[in-house]
């Protein structure tokens, strides 16, 4: 799903899907399960965790100023 979106929507990341590590995934699963009912909104769960991961890569990868 990850490469889809990041494919899909140039505007999304300028970071590679490569550079969204499993410790990203993680972090994000726990996030969007922590916010969702997962049987109610089960379908929407890897879309909103793979945008979550690119999210969690981002903040990694972003130099501190």
């Amino acid at each position: 799903m990850i490469p889809r979106l990041i494919e899909a929507d140039e505007t999304l990341t300028s970071i590679a899907a490569a550079a969204v590590t499993d410790a990203d995934i993680r972090a994000a699963c726990i996030k969007v399960a922590e916010r969702m009912e997962l049987i109610e909104e089960g379908d929407s769960a890897v879309f909103k965790v793979a945008l979550a991961a690119i999210r969690e890569a981002e903040r990694r990868l972003t130099p501190v100023r």
